[in-house]
C-alpha cells in the first residue's frame, strides 16, 4: 500500500509541474501579447498626433489671408520608431471631388499601421521628415520641405597627408546633414571613407592620391556640397640619396651630410638604434633636398641603415648606408725611447688601426708609417 501511495504522490506531483509550466507559458504569451499591443497603440497615437499636426498646419493656413507662411518641424522618428508621410492630391473620395489624403504610416517591418486624414481642398504639396513650410497664395495651400542650408567647412585637420591614403582627418564646420545617410567626402575627386559625422564635424579616412594641393569637397545627402580650395595637400615619403660620409667613430660626433628630396622640418634622423642630433633641413620647407646632422654614439660597430622620419610619419630608409668602426686603442710601443735626432724605428700595438693613419709623438709627427693587415700594430 505505502508503494502505490508513492508511485500516485509522483504521478501528481509531475501533473502539477506540467499544469504549472503550461499555466507559465500561456501568462508569459499573454503579457507578451499585451506588451505588443500597448506599444503599437502607443505607436498608432504618435501617428495621430503627427497628422493632427500636419491637418492643422494645413487647416490654419487655408482659413488665413493670402501670404501666409508658417515653417514647422516633424521629428526624425517617433520613439525611436521610423515613419512616413504621403499626400495625395486632387482624389475623388465619396460624393466629394479634388479632396487631399494625408497618410502618415509607419514603416517598421512588420507592422501595418496608418492613419489618413482629409485636408481642405486646394492643398497641394509633399512633406519630409524634418523642416517644412506652408504657405498660401492665390487660395492655395501649399506643404513642401523647408529648403536646408548647405554644409560650411572651416577647417580641415591635419591639412597634409601621405600619399599613400590612410590619413585620419577631422573637418569641422557646420550644417552637415546626416540623413538619411551621412555626408561624403572627396579629396582631388576620390572618395575618403567616413567613420563618424555630427552636424559640425566629420572624422573621415583619406584615400590615396598623387602629391600636391587638392580640393575638400563635403555632399550633403540632399545634394548641397562646400568646397574648400586647396584644403588638403598630399605630400610624397621622403627619399634618400646619399650619406657623406659613409662612415664614422661608435664614439659618435661625426657630422653628416644626407641627400634626397621631400625633407619635412622637425623631421628625424636614425643610424641604426642611435637617434642624430643637431639636425638642420634645407631652408626648402616640405621639397628639402638636404639634412645635416651629427651622429651619435653606438654600442656596435658595422653598417647600419639610416631611417629618415617626417613629422607626419612618412619615412625612408638606406640600407647598410653608415658604418660605425670603433676607434683605434694603442697598447703599447717600443721602445719607449729613442734620440730627439729622431730615426727611431718603433712599433706600436693596439687595435683598430686603419690604413692611412697618422702616428704624432708629443707635436712631431711620425714618418714611414705602415699599418699591420691586422688593423693591431704598425711600424
Amino acid at each position: 500500500m505505502k508503494r502505490g501511495n508513492k508511485g500516485q504522490s509522483a504521478n501528481e506531483a509531475a501533473l502539477l509541474v506540467i499544469f504549472l509550466t503550461f499555466l507559465m507559458i500561456i501568462t508569459i504569451a499573454a503579457v507578451s501579447d499585451d506588451i505588443i499591443r500597448a506599444s503599437d497603440n502607443n505607436y498608432r497615437a504618435l501617428l495621430h498626433d503627427i497628422a493632427d499636426v500636419i491637418e492643422s498646419e494645413a487647416s490654419i493656413a487655408f482659413a488665413s489671408e493670402n501670404g501666409y507662411t508658417h515653417s514647422f518641424t516633424l521629428p526624425q522618428t517617433l520613439n525611436g520608431q521610423p515613419y512616413a508621410i504621403s499626400i495625395m492630391n486632387s482624389t475623388q473620395v465619396g460624393d466629394q471631388a479634388n479632396m487631399t489624403i494625408l497618410s502618415v504610416a509607419s514603416t517598421r517591418p512588420n507592422v501595418h499601421l496608418n492613419v489618413t486624414r482629409l485636408l481642405p481642398r486646394d492643398v497641394l504639396g509633399t512633406l519630409v521628415i524634418g523642416p517644412n513650410i506652408v504657405r498660401k497664395e492665390q487660395g492655395i495651400v501649399t506643404l513642401m520641405a523647408l529648403p536646408l542650408p548647405p554644409p560650411v567647412v572651416s577647417s580641415v585637420s591635419p591639412s597634409s597627408g601621405s600619399t599613400l591614403g590612410g590619413t585620419s582627418v577631422a573637418i569641422s564646420g557646420s550644417d552637415f546633414l546626416n540623413t538619411p545617410t551621412a555626408p561624403t567626402v572627396t579629396f582631388g575627386g576620390v572618395s575618403g571613407s567616413v567613420t563618424s559625422s555630427t552636424s559640425n564635424t566629420i572624422n573621415v579616412v583619406t584615400p590615396a592620391h598623387a602629391a600636391g594641393a587638392v580640393n575638400v569637397v563635403v555632399t550633403n545627402p540632399d545634394g548641397q556640397f562646400y568646397t574648400l580650395v586647396n584644403g588638403f595637400t598630399y605630400v610624397p615619403p621622403p627619399s634618400i640619396t646619399s650619406i657623406t660620409p659613409n662612415s664614422g667613430s661608435t664614439v659618435g660626433g661625426t657630422p653628416i651630410t644626407i641627400t634626397g628630396d621631400y625633407f619635412q622640418s622637425g623631421l628625424s634622423v636614425t643610424i641604426g638604434t642611435s637617434v642624430a642630433t643637431d639636425v638642420v633641413v634645407s631652408p626648402d620647407g616640405k621639397n628639402g633636398k638636404t639634412i645635416t646632422a651629427t651622429t651619435s654614439s653606438s654600442l656596435t660597430a658595422g653598417a647600419k641603415d639610416v631611417t629618415v622620419t617626417n613629422p607626419d610619419g612618412q619615412f625612408s630608409i638606406l640600407p647598410s648606408a653608415f658604418t660605425y668602426v670603433f676607434p683605434p686603442s694603442v697598447t703599447s710601443i717600443t721602445p719607449n725611447s729613442g734620440s730627439t735626432v729622431g730615426g727611431t724605428p718603433i712599433t706600436i700595438t693596439g687595435d683598430y688601426f686603419q690604413s692611412g693613419l697618422s702616428v704624432t709623438i708629443g707635436t712631431s709627427v711620425a714618418t714611414d708609417v705602415v699599418v699591420s693587415p691586422d688593423g693591431k700594430s704598425h711600424q
